[in-house]
């Protein structure tokens, strides 16, 4: 059984939520529950997209499901999920967002992944429509 951040009581989630909101000064946090595994890779890429309409994170568990039974080379899991919000005014005026995270040996695996024929090719126009717009950066958690 994978395990997931949603196993952690409501009460501890939002006193790490509010931690973390101390320090970066957010107008809202949402919090998202991915497997904790894919967060553990060597390299994690992290796509949010804002405006979403329904439907689309169906599109999005359609691509992960795809490139999890393609496999790229350098490919470590992935997991994606809609928003929770936990407090706040802000959060895109209530938009609807999904945040889908793969994890990668290194961001040069992901660019070289995405360039070559297969799933993720066959199967990103999963990821274009039906939302307003994305973000997508690469970052390597570190475990404290």
């Amino acid at each position: 059984m994978l395990t997931k951040y949603t196993e952690w009581s409501p009460s501890a989630v939002k006193e790490y939520i509010t931690t973390i909101k101390d320090h970066v000064k957010a107008k809202g946090t949402f919090a998202y529950s991915f497997d904790v595994a894919v967060l553990k890779a060597p390299c994690t890429e992290v796509f949010t997209a804002f405006g979403a309409e329904d439907g689309f994170e169906e599109q999005v568990g359609r691509f992960v499901t795809a490139v999890k039974g393609d496999m790229p080379e350098g490919y470590k899991g992935a997991d994606y999920g809609g928003e929770v919000k936990v407090d706040g005014e802000g959060g895109g005026n209530g938009e609807k967002s999904v945040r889908m995270v793969i994890g990668w040996v290194s961001k040069e695996a992901h660019v070289e992944a995405k360039g070559k024929p297969g799933a993720i090719q066959e199967n990103i126009g999963e990821l274009r429509t039906k939302r307003r717009g994305v973000d997508l950066f690469h970052v390597n958690f570190k475990e404290l």
